[in-house]
């Protein structure tokens, strides 16, 4: 996992980011030099293809990422960004008098016995983070990926002519994207039906909190109709949550993680409804401008 992945995402090297959610697809690239990610292009998916971060129509999205390469078999390797459910980032904490080997057999015992699925149904990745600010211990990240979930996405880029080199959550997506000066950042992203939290520093996804929506109590049946089956956050209870993971994040002792950037990711209404009513200190910590339905982010 310790690779410099922005130099796969210039131009020259034509290897993208391939982002698939709920709402959308999307090809993005980096410009040399340019830490602020541009996407070359978006599609639309139409509601049931994917549903809970669980690929339901693999015909549907392979035809939809065909368009990706305008009808024509495009010979693209890509990094693939899959919803948060696809995969959980565990942080762990060992002596620092252990050697690598006696490491590599701790996180099999506890891929073997610790996870709550089995192993032969997992894939998993570990990391060395201490370059992150942790320094008294030896701190590991270790992702893990659910194999009945990736895999049919797998199989549909694949199908689409799509050679995938690496795999990661969004969250890990815009952990390594965006630049916080290697200050803590917490991300809100504001999905379809779902918002999740991704707890990240130096480029580094160290926790994800995902919470599925509730109906706003202000909403009519004529509103949920106009929106169809899109259903709206309570603004107070993600706020109140928000608030709760940002202490969390500060007091627990594998974490530590004073956030100093708070990343709202999604459109304009959720940005704007979630800032209003924050207490002073929560908002101040608030980038402003960053849109997922922007051609280009500014941060």
């Amino acid at each position: 996992m310790n690779w410099n992945w922005k130099k796969f995402l210039y131009h020259e090297q034509k290897i993208g980011g391939l982002a698939v959610g709920e709402e959308e697809i999307a090809l993005s690239f980096f410009a040399e030099g340019k830490n602020e990610p541009f996407f070359r292009k978006k599609i639309p998916l139409e509601p049931g293809i994917i549903e809970g971060g669980v690929l339901k129509k693999p015909a549907e999205l392979r035809e939809k990422l065909s368009l990706l390469g305008d009808g024509k078999p495009p010979s693209l390797s890509v990094i693939l960004s899959l919803p948060a459910s696809a995969a959980q980032p565990f942080l762990y904490s060992f002596p620092p008098n252990l050697s690598e080997e006696e490491i590599n057999e701790a996180f099999s015992l506890i891929v073997e016995t610790s996870l709550p699925l089995l192993s032969q149904d997992l894939y998993t990745d570990w990391e060395d983070i201490r370059d992150s600010g942790f320094n008294t211990r030896k701190k590991f990240l270790l992702v893990a990926g659910i194999k009945s979930l990736i895999d049919p996405y797998l199989e549909a880029v694949t199908a689409a002519h799509f050679a995938v080199v690496a795999l990661e959550t969004h969250g890990l997506s815009l952990a390594r994207a965006l630049d916080f000066k290697g200050k803590p950042a917490l991300i809100l992203n504001f999905e379809e039906k779902e918002i999740v939290w991704s707890g990240c520093v130096q480029g580094k996804l160290l926790f994800q909190y995902a919470e599925k929506p509730q109906v706003a109590e202000q909403s009519s049946p004529e509103d949920n109709k106009r929106r169809g089956s899109k259903k709206k956050f309570g603004v107070a209870e993600v706020q109140s949550l928000t608030q709760r993971i940002l202490r969390f994040l500060a007091s627990d002792s594998d974490y530590e993680l004073r956030v100093e950037n708070l990343i709202v990711w999604g459109g304009d209404d959720e940005i704007r409804n979630f800032k209003a009513g924050l207490p002073e200190e929560i908002g101040a910590l608030i980038r402003e401008g960053l849109y997922k339905d922007s051609s280009k982010s500014e941060i």
